[in-house]
């Protein structure tokens, strides 16, 4: 999954801001408008599109407009319990082409 980040990175890796909290997301007529909050100051973004990684759980807490669907649908995602298990194999077998796993 790091080469979805490297991608934009390559591409547009002057734009990217780092350690920038994300306040409000406003779905408009031409586009969005994102209101953010770096060393303690408060700025909107506006941009055509909007490709979000923040996890639904934390999405549903932050102020936005989206549609009642949309809202809803993420209001019911909630973190799951997990565990940490170490697993070993003899081979990297999600690395060859017989398989056709993505990621590792």
């Amino acid at each position: 999954m790091d080469k979805i980040v490297e991608g934009f990175v390559r591409k547009i890796g002057s734009l990217i801001q780092y350690n920038t909290r994300v306040l409000d997301i406003q779905i408009r007529n031409n586009g969005v408008g994102v209101v953010i909050e770096d060393q303690g100051k408060r700025s909107t973004i506006e941009a055509d599109y909007c490709i979000s990684n923040i996890p639904l759980p934390l999405l549903k807490k932050l102020d936005n407009n989206f549609t009642t669907d949309f809202g809803d649908a993420i209001k019911l995602c909630e973190y799951d319990p997990t565990c940490k298990l170490g697993w070993q194999a003899n081979d990297r077998f999600w690395e060859s082409n017989k398989n056709q796993i993505y990621g590792g």
